[in-house]
């Protein structure tokens, strides 16, 4: 359980320097976080390696989620984390150029979910994300947004979303208005982009997109 790295403060800039941040050996059954903070401003996590953690990154807030804000994760492999691969929450956050494979398998929770933004104004560019599998009657999804009014995602690549009897999205949106998808690609997954009608619905529009396999 616990954090391998807590930040504590704002205005945190943590530069992996192409090393690796591991948790492998605590199993599947794990609940650790490999970076975590709560309702922090202006965290940058760039350049390395995050595995095998419950969440790679988890950068939590409540809601309105607007506490927390500015985070950016850029240049990041988050492989083999069991539950989520990152979790960031809060105003304006940015994930991009980064890769997320192998995600879930918990004996925690069954849901499994690679990138997970929530709050307004989030971007989610030019990122990977493979292989996304929940187990039992969890759900799965690539890439997800919730709450996030306003957001963007454009050229993300999503492959391989799976579950053993839940259903699976390359890309779900939920709670989430003017939300625009340009360029993307889903390849393998129940529902390719889902602009979800639950808890008020969501709105935006999409252009572009390429799916196959949904």
């Amino acid at each position: 359980t616990g954090n391998a790295i807590e930040i504590q403060t704002n205005n945190v800039t943590i530069d992996l320097n192409g090393w690796k941040l591991g948790g492998l050996a605590a199993g599947a059954g794990t609940d650790t976080r490999g970076i975590y903070a709560w309702q922090r401003k202006n965290i940058t996590i760039r350049n390395g390696t995050i595995r095998g953690f419950f969440y790679g990154i988890l950068l939590n807030d409540t809601p309105p989620n607007t506490t927390s804000q500015s985070h950016l994760i850029e240049d990041i492999r988050a492989d083999k984390n069991t539950y989520k691969g990152m979790h960031i929450a809060g105003r304006g956050n940015i994930v991009r150029r980064s890769q997320v494979v192998d995600t879930g398998g918990s004996t925690v929770f069954s849901n499994a979910w690679g990138i997970v933004l929530i709050g307004p104004g989030a971007r989610a560019l030019d990122n990977d994300i493979s292989s996304t599998a929940a187990t039992g009657a969890g759900s799965a999804s690539g890439l997800f947004l919730g709450g996030a009014d306003g957001a963007v995602a454009e050229g993300n690549r999503i492959d391989d979303v799976s579950s053993g009897i839940g259903f699976t999205y390359g890309m779900l949106i939920l709670s989430s208005s003017d939300v625009l998808t340009r360029g993307n690609s889903i390849t393998s997954a129940d529902i390719g982009i889902s602009y979800d009608n639950a808890s008020g619905g969501s709105t935006g529009k999409y252009m572009d997109n390429l799916t196959s396999n949904v």
